[in-house]
């Protein structure tokens, strides 16, 4: 299975789960937070430039809405990609 930590220089991303659940892993250096939140949760991740952030799939039914401040741009991303 591979899975995929992103961090965006310069674009915020928000994330919504409309279906499924998720568990978020987010790094800015000092500070990690885990965030589980599954279909039915009334709130969204909002992560700023600069933050690491991994999402796991806690089941195959998740449908992740995420929206970004910018363009799409590979440029501004840094990924590291894990197999496991």
């Amino acid at each position: 299975m591979q899975l995929e930590v992103i961090m965006l220089i310069k674009s915020v991303i928000s994330l919504w789960l409309y279906q499924g659940k998720i568990k978020l892993i987010t790094n800015d250096g000092k500070d990690k937070n885990t965030y589980e939140f599954k279909r039915g949760d009334n709130f969204g991740v909002h992560v700023p430039p600069t933050v690491w952030a991994e999402q796991k799939s806690i089941n195959n039914e998740n449908i992740l809405l995420v929206i970004a401040s910018e363009i799409y741009d590979e440029s501004d991303y840094i990924r590291i990609i894990k197999i496991i």
